[in-house]
């Protein structure tokens, strides 16, 4: 199936799986990370968990679900290890190794609909003109439809700031 492309939500998307681009400390602190920690915290202690055994590695997935009864349907969440550290940058062949085993869970999984950010290309630094042929070789044949989503999460930025820069001579 064609990849698809989106400028909407991807915490919105109604898909039943949605890709978590993450690191390997277990810090959901920025990007679509904290997005997605927001609105489905009940994905973090495993995930830190994961991190912490040092089960989820660059390139890695971790994937969390929710069940409940009586039944709320929830999306799975693929953690999708693109980063060893917060404060680090992505590398290509993380992201590539990250889409083989997503594209491996997808072929066995019971995924219709699956939603993705541009992994590794905002916080992680890369173009997603270098990241774009590596979804598509990946994904872009696979039975489930992919969505790749682009629009940044909003952040809560106040309109007015009361914050004073501060500035001291040396003595």
């Amino acid at each position: 199936m064609k990849l698809k492309e989106s400028e909407e939500d991807i915490t919105e998307s109604g898909c039943d799986a949605i890709v978590n681009t993450v690191n390997c400390v277990g810090v959901m602190g920025g990007g679509v990370a904290k997005a997605i920690k927001e609105k489905y915290p009940w994905c973090l202690p495993p995930y830190k968990d994961a991190c912490e055994k040092e089960i989820l590695q660059p390139g890695g997935i971790f994937v969390v679900t929710l069940e409940v009864e009586p039944v709320i349907e929830y999306p799975t969440i693929i953690n999708m290890a693109t980063k060893n550290h917060w404060r680090g940058k992505t590398r290509i062949e993380w992201v590539e190794e990250a889409l083989r085993n997503l594209a491996s869970l997808l072929t066995k999984g019971d995924f219709t609909k699956v939603a993705m950010p541009r992994p590794g290309c905002g916080l992680g630094g890369l173009d997603w003109e270098d990241v774009r042929p590596l979804v598509e070789r990946h994904l872009g044949e696979l039975e489930c439809e992919v969505t790749i989503f682009n629009k940044p999460p909003a952040e809560d930025i106040p309109e007015s700031s009361t914050q004073v820069k501060l500035e001291f001579e040396e003595e």
